[in-house]
């Protein structure tokens, strides 16, 4: 079919799909790249090109209904960035059975991780970057997050709406860039809802989220190239039902391979706000799980730079470390002064170099005041009210279903426990207002899992979009 949008682009060739979701009507239209002082609603019956830098800002809003297709343009001279600057907003809004999918532009078997740039949302919440302003540098663009340049930071703040949403083969960053991820949030209110987002094969990290203090839930990470999530500049987002999963991905660079990647900011300052993410329900699963080269992974989780969060009823597996805490300040956040750093109910399991491990050598822990003598004492419940309890360091057994070490093109997997001795969870002893509740340890329960075909894709290069 041929046609003309409201942009005015003629449109041609077919789309061909056998989902429900879509009429199949339209192929590619090419997003503007200013979207100033006006909504642009786009529309399921056609598939869309973000090529080069796509601004929303200035009263800005795009529309994003259930079953949208937007493809990142992978050609070297205009690789696609979509920026939703503090002063626009986005409502991403798929559904269970209808999702919003970002991927590459580039044809079946031929796509690759870094393919295009990836997704900003910017807004207007604290955080402890100077005068509350953050820097980015976005395809070779000045952008700024928080104050706005002094017009004031507001916790509330809503972005929009992003949900049921898929982000396949970004992380591109040109020279001199910030590193976004796939998908930054920063300085993102709780006004902002964000839940059930897929970001998959990633050249660099997955998420990241600067400042802000966003609600998350149902976030998968699929084979990032470095780090899952990375968290800073006075983030303080509640997070719950995240999973990490690495299986057969790339290699990371050298030493950039961590699950959870938590840090005051950059220099290690004692800014405020804290760098203070309180997540429950985490899913570390790393390369070993389903015998993966090791090779340039560190650690699961890594507190570093001054950073501190409170990690409960969450299950870490197979990297070479569970548990990393570098430098004095990170180590101590875990006393009794601060107790910023806090790590309970969590388990354990199959690390080839060590559960635990505080950087840059043992003696570390006693001379920078963290809790209790030493790494060991804390994690395990000693007697001064800053210890940690109810971790299994490690756990006796712990599986996944098999289907998880399967060719995930052949098989959809079944992301649900197998055979495991993991503890309950614990909602009791922290401050769990605005959790959920259940009875497990993980992202992951033993009945039904969020991981869900109807609204993932965990085969992204054998998708047919724009034919």
């Amino acid at each position: 079919s041929f046609g003309q949008d409201t942009f005015g682009n003629v449109e041609v060739g077919d789309f061909k799909s056998s989902s429900p979701c879509y009429d199949n009507t339209h192929c590619t239209v090419t997003l503007p790249n200013d979207i100033n002082g006006f909504t642009r609603t786009l529309h399921p019956d056609t598939v869309y090109l973000i090529s080069g830098l796509t601004r929303v800002r200035n009263g800005g809003e795009l529309v994003i209904p259930a079953g949208t297709r937007i493809l990142g343009d992978a050609n070297p001279m205009s690789k696609g960035f979509l920026v939703i600057e503090a002063t626009g907003t986005i409502q991403a809004t798929g559904s269970s059975t209808c999702p919003i999918i970002f991927t590459s532009s580039a044809a079946i078997n031929s796509r690759q991780p870094g393919d295009w740039g990836g997704i900003a949302i910017l807004g207007k919440a604290d955080n402890n970057a100077t005068n509350k302003d953050i820097p980015l540098t976005i395809n070779g663009t000045s952008f700024t997050a928080g104050d706005v340049l002094n017009l004031g930071v507001d916790d509330t703040d809503d972005s929009g709406t992003f949900r049921y949403v898929q982000i396949h083969y970004a992380g591109y960053q040109p020279g001199g860039d910030s590193d976004p991820g796939a998908l930054l949030l920063a300085a993102v209110g709780t006004g902002t809802e964000v839940h059930h987002v897929q970001i998959t094969n990633t050249l660099n990290d997955g998420m990241t989220l600067l400042g802000g203090k966003v609600k998350l839930e149902y976030v998968f990470n699929y084979n990032a190239q470095n780090r899952d999530f990375v968290i800073s500049v006075g983030n303080r987002s509640n997070m719950q039902f995240i999973a990490a999963i690495r299986k057969g991905g790339p290699t990371p660079a050298s030493g950039s391979g961590y699950g959870l990647d938590i840090s005051n900011d950059d220099s290690g300052s004692s800014n405020t706000p804290l760098t203070h993410p309180v997540i429950s329900n985490a899913t570390i699963l790393g390369p070993g799980y389903c015998s993966g080269s090791l090779s340039n992974f560190v650690a699961a989780i890594r507190f570093f730079n001054n950073g501190s969060g409170s990690i409960y009823n969450s299950v870490l597996t197979n990297y070479p470390v569970g548990l990393n805490i570098t430098g004095d300040d990170a180590i101590a956040n875990t006393a009794s002064m601060t107790n910023e750093l806090q790590f309970s109910y969590n388990s354990f399991f199959g690390f080839t170099t060590s559960n635990y491990i505080d950087l840059p050598d043992a003696f570390d822990w006693f001379t920078a005041g963290g809790c209790e003598l030493d790494m060991d004492t804390w994690l395990d419940g000693g007697s001064l009210g800053c210890h940690e309890g109810g971790n299994q360091i490690p756990v006796g057994t712990f599986s996944m279903n098999s289907s998880v070490c399967d060719n995930y093109c052949t098989t959809f997997p079944n992301f649900i426990l197998g055979t495991n001795t993991l503890s309950s969870s614990n909602f009791l002893t922290w401050d769990a207002t605005g959790f959920a509740t259940p009875a497990y340890r993980g992202a992951f329960g033993t009945s039904s899992s969020w991981v869900d075909s109807g609204w993932m894709d965990l085969c992204p290069q054998q998708t047919a979009f724009c034919l």
